[in-house]
């Protein structure tokens, strides 16, 4: 069963807690909500800071009345087209806001679906290979007894007159 993010099936089907890789998986899919959402926000930035340029750049009114009644047909016109561009920005806002929740809602479906199977996976007994410590071959008994007395890898593969990789190989499968 491929995955999207192998550490988690990894983590989950450890030796660790049921408890403990819940969290994990609740901490994952936190941490995925919390990026997207700041991705969400750096892309509307870029956005909204374009808009803000092409309102800004337009040329104020020249002739001010100073806070008359009637307003010029400029200063009309001016306050027309940035209401226009205010409109234009809020509409844009929205549509980027509501793509922005509809990823953020496939996200979450998807981390509920992975934490789902995990779930499932954790329900499951988890199958192991044969017992390392029933091992036949003479060479792994003595690498085995040796390292249980304390003998570091280096030493055992000196006394056994083996390779230290080959030592190393035989301890760390008796681990797993």
């Amino acid at each position: 069963m491929p995955t999207l993010f192998p550490f988690i099936a990894a983590a989950s089907l450890s030796s660790v807690s049921p408890l403990a890789d819940a969290s994990l998986v609740q901490s994952v899919a936190l941490g995925l909500m919390i990026a997207g959402a700041i991705v969400g926000g750096w892309s509307m930035r870029s956005s909204i800071a374009e808009i803000a340029r092409r309102v800004f750049k337009r040329p104020p009114a020249s002739d001010s009345t100073g806070g008359g009644v009637a307003a010029s047909p400029a200063q009309s016109e001016a306050l027309s087209s940035v209401m226009a561009d205010a409109e234009e920005l809020a509409q844009l806002l929205a549509d980027r806001m509501d793509r922005q929740a509809a990823r953020m809602e496939q996200l979450i479906a998807a981390a509920d679906d992975r934490l789902a199977k995990l779930e499932k996976a954790l329900a499951q007994p988890v199958p192991r290979g044969p017992n390392r410590q029933d091992a036949t071959d003479p060479l792994s008994r003595q690498v085995y007894d040796l390292s249980d007395r304390g003998m570091p890898s280096v030493e055992i593969a000196r006394q056994l007159n083996q390779q230290t990789g080959k030592v190393e190989l035989i301890l760390a499968l008796r681990q797993h």
